[in-house]
């Protein structure tokens, strides 16, 4: 009798064992489950968010919800001839104060209405507002500063990401005067070297529009060739917040 005890005792002990690695089995069988889906969920997540962030914007994508301190801004609005919509700038004084009054000096002057649009680089920039070549020396704009790390300016932390409008210059770190860019692309080669002092809040597909114009049309520095009318610019002009 003892022996059919323990015979019984063993089998019911075998059975509940097993039932147990069963339970394991389906346990971990939803583990993978509930695991494989949180796998796919965060793969999806990631590319609608790659999807997003790649998505082209008609403003500076990188700087849209930026503080700034409306004493220190300046907005403007550029005219391209040719193109509907126009190009709208925030100018931040509190980053390059210097860079900032001399360009809008120069814009209240009308200095830049008639000018052109000379040079373009796809996924890089477009530039212009230089002053004329056959302009006298002695009305030749005067350079300024440039407000950017390389030159010693720390105050400056406006990075060349896509919308953002910057000085260009000769190899002299000082010698930027009129002459502008704005950038299509991301272009972090740039940054501490040029002085960035803005960005497009509106009308960035108008620049999209310009640097594609320019494709297959430049000398192997961005310069439009001769042969191809350059963009003009109707004019620029200081406006009230938008």
């Amino acid at each position: 009798m003892a022996k059919n005890k323990n015979y019984k005792y063993n089998a019911f002990a075998e059975q509940e064992e097993a039932a147990k690695r069963e339970a394991i089995k389906k346990r971990n069988k939803i583990i993978l489950v509930i695991a494989a889906a949180l796998v796919a969920l965060g793969v999806v997540i990631c590319i609608a968010v790659a999807i997003w962030f790649a998505i082209p914007r008609d403003y500076c994508f990188y700087y849209r919800d930026r503080e700034v301190n409306e004493a220190k801004v300046t907005y403007v609005e550029m005219k391209v001839k040719g193109y509907d919509e126009p190009i709208v700038l925030l100018l931040d004084a509190k980053e390059a104060k210097v860079t900032v009054e001399n360009f809008v000096t120069h814009v209240r002057e009308g200095f830049y209405d008639g000018l052109t649009l000379h040079r373009g680089i796809k996924g890089c920039m477009i530039q212009g507002g230089s002053a004329p070549a056959d302009l006298p020396e002695e009305e030749q704009p005067e350079t300024i500063i440039g407000e950017f790390s390389s030159n010693n300016i720390t105050y400056n932390d406006l990075l060349h990401k896509r919308g953002v409008i910057s000085m260009a210059r000769a190899t002299g770190k000082d010698s930027a005067s009129t002459g502008f860019f704005i950038c299509d692309a991301d272009v972090p080669d740039f940054d501490g070297n040029y002085a960035a002092f803005g960005y497009v809040i509106s009308g960035l597909f108008t620049v999209d529009a310009i640097a594609d114009y320019m494709v297959g049309k430049t000398d192997s520095d961005g310069n439009l060739l001769a042969s191809y009318e350059q963009p003009v610019i109707e004019y620029i002009k200081v406006i009230d917040k938008k």
